[in-house]
């Protein structure tokens, strides 16, 4: 990166993403404007359930760290808060299938969560690591449906499910380079993953507090 541009004092990341990346205050418009659908969910949900809104707002507000920076430290907290939203489906999915109580559920939590952030410190990669805990999550949570006890509405669950499963397809298509128009910083393929990881947030927030006991 160039001295004159904003960010150079911070390490960059190695850039992977379709978007040209500019020299600026916002080094990637539509990777970063579209955190917006993140601050929207979070705002959505934050009088229902501050337990869920909180970690939504700390991803809108570290992954548009992230895409305005382009850093090494700004990808490390954007994937560490996902990493947050994960092990929380996670947790509250086994909670519910083991009937563990909460003293528990929060220490296998916080476990989770720190052995995660290590594996991103020192492998610098999380996206699989987060994608495999949810899934495992929506494992259990279908169980739970099967068996019919304790279930999310399994209408708003698949819902959730197929919004994250688009979010993912456009993830790897943007890195792909397969939907990619690199100067067309109102859109683009990572841009949609942000919009469908929050459709996903919502749904899975609709899917617990309408959840039949």
């Amino acid at each position: 990166m160039q001295p004159t541009c904003p960010w150079h004092y911070l390490e960059q990341q190695p850039y992977n993403f379709c978007e040209t990346q500019l020299c600026g205050w916002v080094q990637q418009p539509a990777n970063t404007y579209s955190n917006l659908a993140y601050l929207i969910v979070a705002v959505l949900i934050w009088r229902s359930s501050k337990a869920f809104a909180v970690p939504v707002l700390v991803l809108f507000v570290f992954s548009t760290f992230f895409h305005t920076s382009g850093s090494v430290l700004g990808k490390f907290v954007d994937v560490a808060a996902m990493f947050v939203i994960s092990m929380g489906l996670l947790t509250m999915a086994l909670q519910r299938f083991y009937r563990w109580g909460p003293r528990k559920i929060r220490l296998i939590y916080w476990i989770g969560l720190a052995i995660s952030v290590v594996y991103l410190g020192v492998t610098g990669q999380g996206n699989f690591l987060f994608m495999a805990q949810v899934l495992t999550a929506v494992v259990f949570e279908v169980m739970l449906v099967r068996q019919k006890r304790d279930a999310l509405v399994p209408r708003r669950l698949f819902q959730s499910l197929g919004a994250f499963v688009i979010a993912g397809t456009m993830w790897v298509l943007d890195v792909k380079k397969i939907l990619c128009w690199p100067d067309l910083h109102f859109f683009s393929g990572h841009a949609l993953w942000h919009v469908f990881c929050a459709l996903a947030l919502w749904f899975i927030f609709r899917a617990y507090s309408e959840r039949a006991v």
